[in-house]
């Protein structure tokens, strides 16, 4: 089990079994940022780690809006070659 030091004795805890967390679209790993960001104001979590699992979010958002963006680009370029096909049978 992963273990943390609990800030004032310096004693290792272990952690809470990680529950499986939602990140389907942007809003979701925003709104798990939102809950990092609450739990280490509260000092729910340590600064540190807050720091971790936020640059952590931020490299999955960035790989789902490439994802979106290739899939958006790829419906375009499609669209654009059905629309020649008909402009060459047309003409």
């Amino acid at each position: 089990m992963p273990k943390t030091t609990e800030k004032s004795t310096g004693e290792l805890i272990p952690l809470p079994s990680a529950k499986k967390i939602d990140l389907h679209n942007l809003t979701a790993i925003r709104r798990e940022m939102n809950s990092v960001y609450r739990d280490a104001r509260n000092g729910k979590i340590e600064d540190a780690q807050g720091t971790k699992f936020i640059y952590m979010l931020n490299a999955i958002a960035k790989v789902y809006e490439s994802e979106v963006l290739e899939a958006d680009l790829k419906e375009i370029k499609n669209t654009l070659q059905i629309r020649q096909n008909n402009d060459k049978e047309q003409g």
